[in-house]
């Protein structure tokens, strides 16, 4: 009697176990109902050559995802269109090709809209909403169509972090983003990222030195872009222009110099003379709080549910927003608020990608415009790679 009950209840903790584990694996979408909002997007592009610019690149063929967001707007990664000259979307199984353009574009964050030429495509394409920064170790799943086949492709993975990382495209900015388990290639860019019957996300770029490491645009991301181009034009992440000092408030002598109670903060070490803070904050200010969250001696803070850089904070806000930090400024506590410029305030002006340079030759010596697009051609870090008298002109 004793063994039949002892066997009853470990049948039913291995039921609960397998059940457990298929609720950790299975993201628990219906791709019949999604696919059909999905679209491939075909592009020939021409990249412009800014150290020599009466010159251009050959014509260029590549392949990207796209999803219905509704208003008959389809959302990419801005690098999948960028420079295009030519753009055709085929929906999952239809073998037409349709010719769409590009209506807004954010190098600064790798986003895109495209809307189609002749709208009347998309009648009847369910749009596809959006959820919440997922948890980790929750399930995904990335759609789209990646090398190696025409078809469309689910790859299923889980969320393995939340930090503020590089984005690859901009060579330049940095924003909160998704890591996951699976592997994002070449096709797959600017995909859904699925959980449940949500888009957590679109993917954008994979780690080359890893394996089975991606990269996903987060919601925040992703809502920040749209509501930017609300009102007809896209202005940009805003950049701070704060250079800290990290881990430098968790010594006891820091500590005592700044009259600081407890290990907390960062030190702000240097402001660049574009920086929209340079009337309100102060080299050697120490940040101890911004938007009434407290900042680490590592400078992160408690954001969705995770610890993540206090500049994400600044980074999502739009042109015109106000931005609030607590500061310690000569052992006095101090609170300091200012409104947000558009980025960047410096005057490179942004990425410009499908104008091409501004150049004039006299006596065969080409002159052109100092721009973020002809320090981009150091390569992908540039930031890092530029020569040091070219970098004093940021910083």
């Amino acid at each position: 009697m004793w063994r039949l009950i002892y066997l009853l209840i470990l049948t039913s903790q291995l039921c609960l176990a397998e059940k457990k584990m298929t609720s950790v694996l299975n993201p628990d979408f219906d791709l019949s109902q999604l696919r059909g909002s999905i679209f491939k997007l075909q592009v020939s592009s021409q990249k412009l050559d800014y150290k020599r610019p009466w010159q251009g690149s050959s014509l260029r063929q590549s392949s990207g995802t796209g999803f219905y967001i509704g208003n008959n707007r389809i959302l990419t990664n801005a690098h999948v269109v960028s420079n295009a000259k030519n753009i055709m979307i085929q929906r999952d199984r239809d073998d037409q090709l349709y010719h769409a353009y590009v209506e807004y574009i954010g190098h600064d964050c790798d986003l895109a809209i495209v809307v189609p030429v002749d709208t009347n495509i998309l009648r009847g394409i369910q749009k596809l909403s959006f959820g919440e920064l997922p948890k980790l170790n929750s399930p995904v799943a990335t759609v789209g169509y990646p090398t190696g086949g025409e078809q469309l492709s689910v790859t299923k993975g889980v969320v393995s972090r939340v930090s503020n990382r590089f984005y690859v495209h901009s060579g330049f900015n940095s924003h909160v983003l998704i890591q996951i388990d699976s592997a994002i290639n070449s096709g797959n860019s600017g995909g859904p990222v699925i959980q449940g019957s949500q888009v957590i996300g679109v993917a954008f770029q994979h780690l080359r030195a890893g394996e089975n490491i991606g990269y996903v645009i987060p919601t925040p991301v992703i809502e920040r872009f749209l509501k930017d181009t609300q009102n007809g034009s896209y202005d940009g992440h805003p950049l701070s222009g704060m250079k800290t000092l990290l881990w430098t408030t968790g010594s006891k002598a820091v500590q005592k110099y700044y009259s600081l109670k407890k290990s907390s903060g960062v030190q702000l070490a240097h402001l660049a003379w574009w920086a929209p803070g340079n009337q309100h904050l102060k080299p050697g200010d120490i940040l101890l709080k911004v938007a009434g969250k407290t900042i680490g001696v590592d400078g992160k803070i408690d954001l969705f549910g995770e610890r993540i850089s206090f500049e994400t904070i600044y980074d999502l806000k739009q042109e015109g927003e106000t931005i609030d930090f607590e500061v310690s400024r000569n052992g006095q506590a101090k609170k300091v608020n200012f409104p947000i410029t558009k980025a960047p305030a410096h005057p490179f002006g942004p990425y410009e990608h499908r104008r091409g340079s501004q150049y004039h030759i006299l006596g065969g010596v080409v002159f052109t415009v100092l721009s973020l697009d002809w320090f981009a051609t150091w390569g992908k870090n540039w930031s890092k790679s530029l020569p040091t008298f070219l970098k004093h002109l940021f910083y």
